[in-house]
């Protein structure tokens, strides 16, 4: 089982003991060295000194147990071992996790509200909708899911949206229901 406690990423091993991993830095800095192509380049974007960076790196070596890069005088250039090459979508998947556990208070800070349309008002309308909403002070999270018609009013049936958008045609005597528990407009 993986948690966080501030800037460290921890295991739980069957064991019961707990063991640090990784922190978010060191996972932060290991993808900029991969994206900018050196440690160097990459010590220079995260506003750090290249001995740092190189600390960074030898460190998360020493955690992990195995070389993440291949080593050799005058390299301009990192080159990954086939142990780095492997622990390259581990890194990313690490981070997400990271950034998503930074957002749980966030989220219980702000409703969510959870819109389905079909995928014409999906591509040509909500983008702007959607941009001016992000910009209002009183933000909600947004779940977004796109569907046909006749689908994405059955998610407002279930209850796995709020509100449906699209084009919808009822048999003469079918009811809609429009509003179920309680409302909050927002401005936009």
């Amino acid at each position: 089982m993986i948690y966080f406690e501030q800037d460290k990423i921890f295991a739980v091993k069957k064991s019961e003991k707990t063991e640090i991993i990784m922190t978010k830095t060191e996972l932060e800095a290991f993808l900029a060295v991969l994206q900018y192509g050196s440690i160097s380049a990459a010590a220079e974007r995260l506003f750090i000194t290249q001995p740092a960076m190189s600390r960074r790196m030898k460190s998360m070596e020493e955690e992990l147990g195995y070389s993440l890069f291949e080593r050799g005088r005058g390299q301009r250039s990192v080159e990954l071992t086939e142990n780095g090459k492997e622990f390259v979508p581990v890194a990313e998947r690490l981070l997400t996790l990271y950034r998503e556990a930074e957002e749980i208070p966030r989220r219980k800070k702000s409703p969510l509200l959870r819109v389905s349309t079909v995928n014409s008002i999906a591509f040509y309308l909500m983008p702007a909708v959607l941009k001016e909403m992000m910009s209002a002070r009183d933000t909600c999270s947004i779940e977004f899911k796109t569907g046909r018609s006749s689908d994405i009013y059955g998610y407002v049936e279930n209850g796995s949206v709020d509100v449906a958008l699209g084009s919808f045609k009822f048999q003469k005597n079918s009811s809609v229901p429009c509003v179920q528990g309680a409302v909050r407009v927002c401005r936009w």
